[in-house]
C-alpha cells in the first residue's frame, strides 16, 4: 500500500476489516447447531445495534471491493438471511450509494457472502 494515496490505503484497510468481520460472522453462524431459519434470526441479531457484529452503520462509506462505484454505508439486518445449502452462504443487503455519471443514487445493494473451497456451487 506504499504507492497508494492515503484515501485509497484507508479504503483498502477498511475493506480488509469488513472482510474479516464477515468471515468471523460466517463462522459464527455455521457453528450454531440450529436450523437454517433460526440461523437467519441469529444473523439478523448479530448484525443489529448492540449485536456481536453490529454493522448497521459504518463510520464512513466504504467502496465495495469488486465494484468501487458502490459506496456502502451499512448493512440492513432485516433483509439478510442464511441460504439453505451445504456452504450456508449469507445474503447480505447493504445501504449503498451508487455513482452514476455525475449523480449519486441511494439504493440497496445485495451480495452473497460465503466461505469454503468451491464458491461456484451456490
Amino acid at each position: 500500500m506504499e504507492n497508494c494515496s492515503p484515501e485509497m490505503a484507508k479504503n483498502l484497510s477498511n475493506q480488509i476489516v469488513l472482510r474479516r468481520k464477515l468471515l468471523d460472522l460466517s463462522s459464527h453462524i455455521k457453528r450454531a447447531q440450529i436450523p437454517v431459519k433460526e440461523k437467519t434470526n441469529l444473523l439478523r441479531t448479530c448484525l443489529s445495534y448492540g449485536g456481536d457484529f453490529d454493522m448497521i452503520e459504518f463510520t464512513q462509506p466504504l467502496p465495495m471491493p469488486l465494484n468501487p462505484a458502490v459506496m456502502c454505508r451499512g448493512i440492513i439486518p432485516k433483509k439478510c438471511f442464511v441460504i439453505k445449502s451445504a456452504m450456508q452462504p449469507m445474503k447480505l443487503s447493504f445501504n449503498a450509494e451508487i455513482i452514476q455519471g455525475n449523480k449519486t443514487v441511494t439504493t440497496e445493494y445485495d451480495i452473497m457472502f460465503k466461505t469454503g473451497d468451491d464458491v461456484r456451487q451456490d
